[in-house]
């Protein structure tokens, strides 16, 4: 079995720090202040403050509220998979994009 360059605290420090950064994603892409985001998924702005620096994990109550109110994906909010909203369908937007390219010889 081949031995990591990394220890255990440093694997689990590393993705403690990744998890901390997604909430943040997930606030700046809705366009709302902590303080708001924390309103709407019903815990108290210190304890939102607290999910943005990675002290403490966020609540599936939370996580639910933050799906219904502003559809973001859970799983990539936990996991940094998919897009940060359940909706965005990237294959379409690509689609979209190189419609809009002007191609050569046209």
């Amino acid at each position: 079995m081949r031995q990591s360059r990394f220890t255990e605290a440093q694997i689990i420090g590393m993705i403690k720090e990744q998890e901390a950064g997604m909430p943040t994603a997930a606030r700046s892409e809705v366009g709302i202040s902590q303080a708001a985001m924390a309103e709407a998924i019903g815990v108290s702005p210190r304890a939102y403050h607290s999910y943005e620096k990675g002290q403490r994990g966020i609540p599936v109550e939370a996580l639910i509220a933050m799906r219904e109110r502003f559809e973001v994906d859970v799983p990539w909010l936990l996991l940094g998979t998919n897009a940060i909203r359940a909706g965005h369908d990237f294959n379409a937007l690509k689609e979209i994009e190189s419609s809009l390219d002007p191609r050569p010889g046209q």
